[in-house]
């Protein structure tokens, strides 16, 4: 049969709601860079000020890490959402692979796309995870 790709957990990036409000309300701000493929960015303080103070301000392009300590105070989170599966449990006793990647392979491949390389492989007798 064919695999199918689930998505368990989401991404943290700065733009979405919850993460953007607790930024917001550090005193953070979240600004999409036009250098960076207009992606949104977590930016501490008054950035642009500290910049021309000849200060260099840190800006990170996610909402949660462990390191970055300067944005901690403006909003960035390494605290981590949980998701507890079962496996085994009826709703996941065919499952073949986990993947467990970052956003590094997520803002590339679709879960789709991860089921299917991974489903290749295997048909190839290939290692999975050499695959994604």
């Amino acid at each position: 049969g064919v695999l199918v790709g689930e998505q368990l957990t989401v991404d943290h990036k700065p733009d979405l709601d919850t993460e953007r409000q607790r930024i917001e309300q550090c005193g953070g701000m979240v600004e999409r860079l036009q250098n960076h493929g207009n992606k949104p960015f977590i930016r501490g303080g008054d950035f642009m000020m500290r910049k021309a103070l000849g200060e260099q301000p840190m800006q990170l392009q996610y909402s949660r890490a462990f390191g970055a300590k300067d944005l901690k105070i403006f909003g960035l989170s390494c605290v981590p959402d949980v998701k507890i599966i079962r496996m085994g449990s009826a709703a996941y006793k065919n499952v073949r692979f986990l993947v467990l990647a970052s956003d590094g392979l997520w803002d590339v491949l679709s879960t789709a796309e991860a089921a299917r390389k991974l489903q290749e492989a295997v048909a190839k007798r290939e290692h999975p995870a050499e695959c994604l």
